[in-house]
């Protein structure tokens, strides 16, 4: 339970730093978007999936509560994965 957690605690926080570092306003003053910007914005593009995929069914004035419904489930289904390839790879212990 505790590599769960981990997992877990280690994909929503990533994944909400690197969308936080790719949210850029350059364009309000016409202005190219930084590489880091750039990298972090695809980098958390991937981190999203599949639950970015889910993203374009959802009611246009999405509630709040659903959006992170999806994003925590989204970090609990990457911390299932990762947690079932250490277990596969590295023998972890249940």
């Amino acid at each position: 339970m505790k590599v769960f957690a981990f997992c877990f605690l280690l994909h929503f926080g990533l994944f909400m730093a690197l969308f936080l570092l790719g949210l850029d306003f350059s364009w309000l003053d016409d202005r190219e978007p930084s590489l880091v910007s750039r990298i972090a914005r695809a980098l958390a593009y991937v981190l999203g999936q599949p639950a970015r995929g889910l993203w374009g069914f959802l009611p246009s004035p999405c509630p709040m509560a659903l959006q992170w419904t999806l994003t925590v489930s989204n970090s609990l289904l990457w911390a299932a994965v990762m947690r079932a390839l250490l277990r596969r790879f590295n023998s972890l212990p249940d």
